[in-house]
């Protein structure tokens, strides 16, 4: 009965948020490509609207740095393993 009420609920908002999206227009994301590549580089690889509040930013940073580096052994983590691996190291 739970799972009804909650997709109810999500059909519905779902619903409200169709109108506004109907009333957008079209964006031409084709102009002024130095600025748009300048930006993506800034945002994406810098993570330059991460960094701009300190403590969250820098948290974030540190987690990204921890991946890069658990990714740099990345054949090992692609290596199939069976259950009595995976539990011997959780142990």
């Amino acid at each position: 009965m739970l799972a009804i009420a909650a997709i109810i609920i999500l059909v519905v908002g779902f619903l409200k948020r169709l109108k506004v999206y109907k009333q957008g227009q079209a964006l031409d994301r084709t102009d002024n490509i130095g600025s748009r590549m300048s930006d993506m580089v800034k945002n994406v690889m810098l993570q330059k609207k991460v960094t701009r509040f300190v403590w969250p930013g820098l948290f974030h940073g540190l987690s990204m740095f921890e991946d890069g580096v658990k990714g740099a052994d990345i054949e090992e983590s692609l290596r199939p393993r069976d259950i009595a691996e995976v539990l011997a190291d959780r142990l």
